[in-house]
């Protein structure tokens, strides 16, 4: 019995986040395949032990060492799935070096993880809407935080678009020509303070669309009022930031895999490119082909191995 002996490198591994991100089930997020069109959080996350690959992972290297397609394992293709690369990749053995401090360590849990790195990933420009800075604002007497963009004099004229000379001018007759010299949280505060005054009833009466200025003034409520939707148009594009790169959690591996066939088998990589990519950004090369010996794989993992379930 003959082994392939493979080396990757600076392969990152993505850890699985958790809480409310999560968890919850993004329906802006979509997989599309010859199955139709799903949730990508409802195809099942592979949840690999520490220490090992998948032989998922191992058996989509062998397959471009092979001059063959990598088959996705989330989405169905057209590409026919060779099961020779799956037989060999499930008696396939891993030993894993993190690159980083060397380091498994037990989590909370008392469960071994990878140690992780913080990197940038890009994301999908549905969830890449960031509302920034959340201000604080003092109404009935009360600090609240506010849920919505921080109110700008520039941003109360996108939301209010034609109804924004009115409101200047019942700011200024309410509160005086230095108000316009005040922040707008400091506007909608005295505003607050004086919303029985006729001119601030008339005005708010008159505005359509417009619940946040109007909870806000009349009732002393922030929790759910946005000024980045509703008003007089979509003005996402203008209020809201777009963040298209987000913080995540990564592990940088590296290690060698190993995998026993036969000399004939072995003839299926002669022809090869001799690298390949695994996991995120991973390199992966051909070391050499050898004799297959327990001291060979000595401290050496066997692959996890994966069965897809409601996919």
């Amino acid at each position: 019995m003959k082994c392939l002996v493979l080396s990757f490198s600076n392969a990152k591994l993505h850890k699985k986040e958790s809480g409310p991100r999560g968890d919850k089930k993004f329906t802006a997020f979509k997989v599309l395949d010859f199955n139709g069109k799903r949730n990508r959080t409802e195809s099942e996350w592979m949840d690999v032990p520490v220490g090992t690959l998948s032989h998922k992972h191992v058996a989509n290297v062998l397959r471009v060492l092979a001059n063959e397609r990598p088959i996705s394992t989330f989405r169905t293709t057209f590409y026919s799935n060779s099961e020779v690369f799956e037989d060999l990749a499930k008696n396939a053995f891993v030993d894993i070096n993190p690159v980083k401090h060397g380091g498994i360590i037990k989590n909370k849990n008392g469960e071994s993880e990878y140690i992780y790195e913080m990197s940038a990933a890009k994301k999908d420009i549905s969830d890449s809407w960031d509302k920034g800075y959340r201000a604080t604002i003092n109404l009935n007497g009360t600090a609240m935080d506010m849920d919505t963009v921080l109110p700008t004099w520039e941003r109360m004229r996108l939301y209010l678009q034609d109804s924004y000379i009115d409101f200047t001018t019942m700011v200024v007759s309410v509160l005086g020509k230095d108000a316009l010299s005040f922040t707008m949280i400091k506007v909608l505060e005295e505003l607050n303070k004086n919303n029985t005054n006729p001119l601030v009833i008339d005005f708010l009466s008159n505005l359509k669309n417009c619940t946040p200025i109007k909870s806000i003034i009349m009732d002393g409520k922030v929790g759910g009022q946005y000024f980045h939707t509703g008003g007089y148009g979509d003005l996402n594009h203008w209020m809201v930031q777009t963040v298209s790169n987000t913080p995540i959690k990564v592990s940088k591996l590296k290690g060698m895999i190993y995998i026993p066939l036969t000399e004939e088998q072995a003839k299926l990589f002669e022809n090869g490119p001799g690298v390949a990519t695994i996991l995120d950004g991973g390199l992966v090369c051909v070391e050499t082909v050898t004799d297959l010996s327990d001291s060979l794989i000595y401290g050496a993992t066997p692959v996890y191995i994966y069965e897809p379930v409601g996919v």
